[in-house]
């Protein structure tokens, strides 16, 4: 699904009131490429470009525009200046957000093909504005999938400046965990063999259900001398596959953040040496 889409704002135009706006907007909206945008406070919103930077706003509605403001002290100024993205809900449903970029300093941050340093170095007077410019935004709840049918995932994580776990381990739809750790896993290093809690398995499952496994890219960003990871999914007939650095996506952590610590959650016993498949190298993202 593109981030960016050519619509017929006739049909997209409907008339709002404040009142029905107000209503359905108080929300968490995500995006397809899984930035969030959180509208649930009256005065205060939060954007998160899915690379650990949580932003805070001041939110102001009015009609059918919605503006985030923050204030930014330039260097050696001392007086703050009031910066302002601004966006106009084009369409709106319990389960979409459609909205569109007033001006090109707007537009830079709900861009899906940029990462979050272009999206503050890149050079507004080049970006191109249009009335056909609309991007879209999923409810939060409306991405859980209910039927999510669990086969195997198999996850890879590498050391760091520091004490991250590095290990290799698989899960299937049995519980079973076939663990092989390196460094910083507790008693868990070498060769193991273990068995979810029903539980905990539990647990995983929803988390899972959770992750908008569809819309997980193929590669994230990283950042020195932290780890890299690799993470294969085979779920509802079909698998996912990423690769890279740490910073992963608003609705990928939980699931990142259960899987690095796995260690800690399961019983283990020590058996012969087995032997996980290679990793392969991804870059292309999506």
């Amino acid at each position: 699904m593109k981030f960016l889409f050519t619509l017929t704002l006739f049909f997209l135009l409907p008339l709002f009131s404040f009142t029905q706006i107000d209503s359905k907007i108080k929300q968490i909206w995500v995006s397809p490429n899984l930035y969030f945008l959180d509208l649930r406070q009256n005065d205060i919103a939060y954007f998160d470009y899915g690379m650990g930077y949580h932003e805070k706003y001041e939110l102001e509605m009015n009609d059918s525009i919605f503006k985030l403001v923050f204030y930014d002290r330039i260097a050696g100024i001392e007086e703050k200046r009031r910066v302002v993205k601004s966006y106009k809900i084009v369409k709106l449903t319990k389960d979409s957000l459609w909205i569109q970029p007033t001006d090109k300093y707007s537009k830079l941050f709900v861009e899906s093909n940029r990462g979050y340093s272009s999206m503050y170095h890149t050079d507004k007077s080049s970006v191109t504005l249009t009335k056909d410019d609309v991007y879209l935004f999923f409810s939060e709840s409306s991405l859980y999938d209910e039927n999510l049918q669990f086969e195997e995932l198999y996850f890879s994580s590498t050391p760091c400046f520091g004490t991250c776990p590095a290990m290799q381990f698989s899960i299937d739809s049995t519980r079973t965990i076939l663990f092989h750790g390196k460094m910083y896993v507790g008693k868990y290093v070498g060769d193991y063999k273990g068995q979810l809690k029903k539980r905990t398995y539990g647990q995983f499952i929803e988390i899972l259900k959770s992750s908008a496994l569809d819309y997980m890219p193929r590669s994230f960003p990283g950042g020195i001398d932290a780890p890299n990871y690799y993470l294969k999914v085979k779920y509802n007939n079909r698998h996912k596959e990423m690769s890279g650095g740490s910073f992963v996506r608003y609705f990928n952590r939980p699931l990142f953040k259960f899987l690095l610590h796995i260690f800690k959650k399961v019983k283990m016993k020590k058996t012969s040496a087995f032997t996980f498949p290679a990793i392969p190298h991804i870059t292309n993202d999506r």
